[in-house]
């Protein structure tokens, strides 16, 4: 099983692949011809997104906020139609349903802090995780991919003692181990319920979480 965290961008994309198995982490920037037009340039995201996807992957995607760095403009616009697209082809390639990260949610679950800026997750992620990222959008994704994963891992703990406030644990026995905190599982709750209707989905096809 495999979490993919995708920070979507026209001129480059971030992607990070976790096994939960293994506990592998891969990290991919999938670049455009910047100086072809924006259709063609989508379709190159696309295409090298789509390559690195497997069926049964989980997606997880940073959501938009009209308050970002480029405001409502065209750069938004071409970016969130970017969005689209990319969620329509990760259910194809995948046979899963998708899951979306506001900005907020993200930065708290790697930083703490809501607020922090883009180059503070960078080195969160290098120093802290020791994940070598190339650039702030490998980054970015990978916090999404362990906050799929990280989720993952609670909703079982969940249902197998659903009546208990079980503590979460880090996915798959993985080497990787993300230092708990109070801040990072009220993340964790908050994506599960910003999900809830996808994981509901999810729970009836992946076995882990059946046998759970």
């Amino acid at each position: 099983m495999r979490f993919i965290g995708i920070d979507v961008g026209i001129a480059k994309t971030g992607v990070a692949v976790y096994d939960y198995s293994s506990g592998m982490i891969e990290t991919h920037s999938v670049t455009s011809g910047t100086k072809n037009d924006t259709m063609v340039r989508q379709e190159q995201i696309i295409e090298g997104v789509k390559a690195l996807l497997r069926p049964g992957d989980i997606v997880v995607f940073e959501e938009f906020g009209f308050g970002g760095r480029f405001g409502v403009s065209g750069k938004f616009v071409e970016r969130v139609e970017l969005l689209g697209r990319l969620k329509q082809v990760c259910l194809g390639a995948t046979g899963m349903c998708y899951l979306g990260s506001s900005v907020q949610m993200l930065k708290k679950f790697v930083t703490l802090r809501g607020d922090s800026k883009k180059d503070k997750i960078e080195a969160m992620v290098k120093k802290a995780w020791g994940i070598p990222v190339s650039n702030d959008d490998e980054a970015d994704a990978c916090g999404l991919a362990l906050l799929g994963a990280y989720t993952y891992t609670f909703l079982v703990h969940q249902l197998a003692q659903p009546a208990k406030n079980v503590a979460v644990a880090p996915p798959g026995g993985s080497p990787l181990v993300i230092p708990s905190h109070a801040k990072r599982t009220e993340v964790i709750h908050k994506f599960y319920k910003h999900n809830k209707v996808n994981w509901f989905r999810i729970r009836f096809v992946l076995p882990a979480v059946v046998t759970a």
